[in-house]
């Protein structure tokens, strides 16, 4: 997982618009998923903000992960062919 650490500039800004971001657990809840699925975005890419010791996620980047995961998922679905 990739934690980005932040300045105190980005902390006193996140301290005033706390409601974009999201703990695993809530982020989980969000898209009605489990944290070992939001473990597995992190992974993959998705940004974790350590934030006066918690881990949090901007919503905006979660949901963008999660539009792209159910679009990858979508494409990769085998197209049924009818028999003629």
């Amino acid at each position: 997982m990739r934690t980005t650490m932040i300045d105190r500039g980005t902390t006193l800004d996140f301290l005033e618009h706390r409601s974009n971001y999201l703990t695993k657990v809530q982020a989980a809840q969000r898209i009605k998923k489990t944290r070992s699925t939001i473990d597995r975005y992190a992974r993959n890419g998705l940004r974790v903000y350590r934030i006066l010791g918690t881990n949090y996620i901007h919503v905006d980047e979660l949901l963008a992960q999660y539009r792209e995961t159910i679009l990858r998922h979508k494409a990769t679905r085998a197209t049924p062919t009818t028999a003629e």
